[in-house]
């Protein structure tokens, strides 16, 4: 079994933080797990609560709430910046979309952008990307952008329960006709021994 850093290294550092993922490879992770969010100026932070209440004890709405806003609240770490340190250090990279949202798909969308522009850069690190989302919608979408697509489940027994999903599925949002079949994976929750590294196991 491969070990992402849940949010980092998040049980010696803030989660999310730079620092908790600059720790998840001073303490050996395989690969980095990250929850990502999208500010009023649309940008894509890694944070795991729609407000900022848990963490900081400030009330800040992270989509009501400019980047320059929260940067100088509680310093969120962007996913650009966080899928450069995945590439430089050749960690894998599991990018949770968070749902429901405001602004709906325009996060799967943006990340999607994200990862296209950086394409080569991938390729070239060798890592692995996976998408994943409690949102099924979401899911669906997750299979157009050519990288693994997970549908989260609560339900323990699901673990690597694999489900083929016919892209005919995915018309609704948009996306061309097509007889071919892809493969998403499901998941449920996994609970790591080293815990100081974080929760989730992808195989």
């Amino acid at each position: 079994m491969l070990i992402y850093a849940h949010r980092g290294a998040s049980s010696d550092f803030k989660e999310g933080s730079k620092a908790a993922y600059l720790g998840a490879i001073a303490q050996g992770a395989d690969g980095f797990e990250c929850d990502v969010r999208l500010t009023k100026d649309k940008q894509i932070i890694c944070y795991h609560d729609s407000d900022t209440n848990r963490l900081s004890n400030i009330d800040l709405k992270i989509s009501k709430s400019s980047y320059e806003e929260l940067k100088a609240k509680v310093d969120p770490y962007l996913l650009e910046e966080l899928l450069e340190l995945a590439i430089s250090n050749k960690k894998d990279l599991v990018i949770e979309l968070k749902h429901p949202v405001p602004t709906g798909a325009l996060i799967e969308k943006l990340v999607h952008k994200l990862l296209l522009k950086r394409k080569a850069d991938i390729k070239n690190s060798g890592i692995k990307i996976s998408l994943i989302s409690f949102s099924y919608l979401a899911t669906l979408r997750n299979l157009k952008c050519g990288y693994q697509a997970g549908y989260l489940v609560k339900n323990s027994n699901l673990i690597k329960l694999k489900m083929s999903i016919s892209i005919d599925d995915i018309i609704a949002d948009g996306g061309p006709r097509t007889s071919r079949q892809r493969n998403v994976n499901m998941f449920g929750s996994v609970t790591s021994n080293r815990q100081s590294i974080g929760n989730v196991g992808i195989p």
